[in-house]
């Protein structure tokens, strides 16, 4: 039986050497630690060297600005982990992995207790070992200590066992990893692309809900003033059916529960789960385009459009929003629900510390300012324009993601 070669199937042209299975602590100095001597947040200081944690990194790019700093004094009593170009880091605590090479220091930096650093050898490219740490050998090891630990870490053993193919050529290694890094950096360009969207979106709701930004009618006069009501005026806080999980079933009517809302305000459709058709269900029925809201556990208030074609069931802790006056323009009231008008009515209403929970009556009771008929409309079209604009942008970039997946499946070996 002939032996497989080591060989990747997308590869440049020029290379044919077989890759090899290398064990990267033979290559490389790795350092995790398991704190910095009872550092605490207290001792964190307004400037000095940088503290890199996991939630300074977002997509290998570090947010310098969201790090914190600790004195010199405390920096230099750990002199291993003082960062240097070329360090490849990541999280060995909570969220595992999520890499970041350090291509620039702006300052000095370290890691804090939460991370680890590898300093790689001359026979490793440290940008090809940062594509390793986004590829599938990667994912294995990490998928291996989440399932076998209620809390998943890192050891410094377990990154000096761990094993990957890498090409014999430093000149293949950098094509390889130099190739995946356009790539990162259209993935990088597309989200900053929609964080802008996003950021300007949120500046014309203040605007607009504020009354600073208004629009004119066809005469070029402004609208009458908005007028001050409640929710209950325009809207009917629907409750959902209590469904017993027992009687779950594989097929029939979809069930959108509490947690099928995001905290990202979206609809979550990956752990629907169904039910046998009710008789007189008509008030627990939702269909596209209409708006719900979780009443109850950890994302209480947040709120979600519909958007499957079918029609669906919710559930008792899901409050679906029925229009009841001609006043309002259903589109306006799902603006409302993202502005800080909202946000600062659900904060009046939810106590600090308290289990998360809201009323059908508290939330009819929230206070709204409604603009005439035709402003709303011409609100909520801008707006719902600029929402189908970033949700273009994120659909892109899924797409950009899912490209690159597929790249290091077939240019790794």
């Amino acid at each position: 039986m002939t032996e497989e070669k080591l060989v990747p199937k997308l590869r440049f042209n020029g290379f044919d050497d077989e890759w090899i299975e290398v064990n990267i602590k033979n290559y490389s100095t790795i350092k995790g630690r398991i704190g910095w001597r009872n550092l605490k947040q207290s001792e964190y200081t307004e400037s000095g060297p940088y503290l890199i944690a996991g939630k300074h990194i977002t997509n290998g790019i570090i947010n310098w600005e969201e790090c914190d700093h600790l004195s010199m004094e405390r920096y230099d009593e750990s002199p291993e982990i003082a960062l240097k170009i070329g360090d490849v880091i990541f999280s060995k605590d909570g969220s595992l992995g999520n890499p970041a090479l350090i291509r620039e220091l702006p300052d000095k930096a370290t890691i804090n207790g939460t991370m680890m650093l590898v300093r790689l050898h001359e026979k490793i490219m440290p940008n090809f070992f940062y594509q390793v740490l986004n590829s599938d050998s990667f994912f294995r090891l990490l998928h291996i200590l989440k399932s076998g630990s209620s809390i998943p870490h890192i050891f410094q053993r377990d990154m000096e066992n761990f094993k990957f193919k890498v090409p014999q050529s430093l000149d293949e290694q950098n094509k390889v990893s130099n190739f995946l890094e356009v790539v990162d950096k259209k993935i990088e360009l597309l989200k900053q692309k929609q964080d802008d969207y996003q950021n300007f979106k949120k500046y014309l709701m203040q605007q607009i809900f504020a009354q600073k930004l208004r629009f004119k009618d066809e005469n070029n006069h402004h609208y009458e003033n908005w007028e001050q009501l409640q929710l209950k005026d325009i809207i009917s806080l629907k409750g959902g059916f209590a469904f017993k999980s027992e009687l779950f079933k594989d097929e029939g009517m979809a069930i959108i529960r509490i947690s099928n809302i995001s905290p990202n305000n979206s609809v979550i459709l990956d752990d629907l789960v169904y039910y046998n058709k009710l008789e007189n269900d008509s008030d627990f029925i939702i269909k596209k385009g209409e708006l719900i809201i979780a009443m109850s556990g950890a994302t209480t208030g947040k709120v979600a459009v519909y958007n499957l074609d079918y029609e669906s069931y919710i559930n008792q802790r899901v409050g679906l929003f029925k229009q009841t006056s001609d006043k309002l323009y259903y589109p306006f009231l799902i603006q409302y629900t993202h502005s800080d008008d909202f946000k600062r009515e659900l904060k009046k209403t939810l106590v600090a510390g308290a289990q998360p929970n809201i009323s059908k009556k508290e939330i009819e009771s929230f206070s709204i300012k409604l603009p005439q008929y035709e402003e709303q409309e011409k609100i909520a079209d801008l707006l719902s324009n600029l929402d189908l604009k970033i949700n273009t942008i994120k659909n892109q970039n899924n797409e950009l993601y899912m490209f690159k997946k597929s790249l290091l499946q077939q240019m790794f070996v």
